[in-house]
C-alpha cells in the first residue's frame, strides 16, 4: 500500500460526461498534465460527499481513454455507463508521484506548498499557513490562513523564498488597512 506522501492530487471530478461512462475532470494544471491513456489513478472521496460510493481510503482505476480540449474527458476501465459514473462522483484525482516529471532547480509543485508555514520577510514571524491555491487564469493565488486571512499572488514580487525541507515560505508581508 502506498503512503500518503506518494500520492499527488491532480484535480477533481464533479460531473459526468455523456451516457457511455465519461467523466469531466477539472485538473489543477491542464497545460502539462501527466495523465494519458492507461494511467493509473486513485479516486478519493471528497469530504462530506455521502452520495459517492468511492472508498474513503481511495480506489485505484486505470484510464481507458482521455482527451484534452475545452474540457478534460476521461473514461475509466470498468465504468460502463452514466449511472455508474454518477454513483462515483464527486471525487478527487490522485496519481503516484513517481509518474511526475523531474523538477528543475528552483521549481516546486504548487500542491507541495499546502500546509507550509508562511513567514514574513521583514518581521521574521509566522504569519499563517498555506491553506489552498487557485488559478485565476492569469496567475496562481495562494490562500494564507492565520491571525489574518489573505490571498497572495504566487509571483517573485511576493514569494521571497521556499524551503521545502523546513516546509516554510517567506513572503513580502501585505500591508493592512485597519479601517
Amino acid at each position: 500500500m502506498k503512503t500518503e506522501a506518494q500520492w499527488f492530487r491532480l484535480g477533481v471530478c464533479r460531473k459526468p460526461h455523456g451516457i457511455k461512462g465519461g467523466f469531466e475532470f477539472h485538473l489543477d494544471n491542464t497545460e502539462d498534465s501527466v495523465l494519458e491513456n492507461h494511467s493509473e489513478i486513485e479516486l478519493r472521496l471528497i469530504p462530506l460527499s455521502p452520495s459517492s460510493k468511492v472508498n474513503p481510503n481511495g480506489d485505484i482505476y486505470q484510464i481507458d481513454k482521455i482527451s484534452f480540449g475545452n474540457k478534460v474527458i476521461a473514461y475509466l476501465k470498468g465504468v460502463e455507463d452514466r449511472t455508474e459514473v454518477e454513483s462515483l462522483i464527486p471525487f478527487e484525482i490522485y496519481i503516484d508521484r513517481k509518474n511526475l516529471p523531474e523538477l528543475e532547480d528552483g521549481e516546486v509543485y504548487i500542491q507541495d506548498l499546502l500546509g507550509m508555514t508562511v513567514i514574513g520577510q521583514e518581521s521574521g514571524e509566522r504569519i499563517g499557513r498555506v491553506k489552498d491555491f487557485l488559478d485565476n487564469g492569469f496567475q496562481i493565488i495562494l490562500e494564507i490562513r492565520g491571525a489574518k486571512n489573505f490571498d497572495i499572488p504566487y509571483v517573485d514580487a511576493f514569494i521571497k523564498n521556499i524551503d521545502l525541507d523546513k516546509k516554510e515560505i517567506t513572503i513580502l508581508e501585505p500591508e493592512y488597512d485597519d479601517e
